[in-house]
């Protein structure tokens, strides 16, 4: 993986983590504005979603170019709406009914939780009961960029993945 060239120690871990085929259900890639994180989450979605021949993700095979392209129909991003400065606990709950429907084309659904850290409480205890028993085959990448703005309740259930900005040289 030579998508986060600056971020060894990440690459590492995410290559780790996705070995196999299998993710934790909830990750957490965390880091400040420009660290990567969501070159980090199409990673993690290509290779899990890849049909294509090794090494993982090839970016060749159709599942890889339509996450490439933000069309793959099994890909959910869930961001704060325009307008508002928080993430809507209706928001979360809409995310908890869609995960239990299967995926459409690949073997698993990945959810990206852009600004994972804008959910108020509310959101967050909600989202907490689908991470407490997550149903099979459904992923949940949360990017933010200080973990510090999620309840610990939340942290406790994710893999951290912590990413930091490219030094200018």
């Amino acid at each position: 993986m030579q998508t986060l060239l600056c971020n060894p120690r990440a690459t590492r871990l995410l290559e780790q983590l996705c070995s196999g085929g299998r993710v934790p259900h909830a990750l957490l890639l965390e880091g400040p504005a420009g660290s990567g994180k969501h070159t980090a989450a199409a990673w993690v979605c290509q290779r899990l979603l890849c049909q294509g021949p090794e090494p993982r993700p090839c970016g060749g095979c159709t599942p890889c170019r339509k996450v490439e392209r933000g069309v793959h129909p099994d890909v959910r991003l869930w961001q704060v709406p325009a307008g508002k400065k928080e993430f809507p606990v209706e928001l979360v709950r809409q995310m908890r009914q869609d995960a239990y429907i299967a995926p459409n084309e690949g073997r698993c659904k990945l959810y990206v939780v852009e600004g994972a850290g804008a959910m108020n409480a509310a959101a967050q205890n909600a989202f907490l009961k689908i991470l407490e028993e997550p149903p099979s085959g459904v992923a949940f990448l949360l990017l933010c960029e200080n973990r510090a703005q999620l309840l610990p309740t939340i942290l406790s259930r994710v893999t951290a993945v912590p990413l930091q900005v490219p030094s200018p040289e």
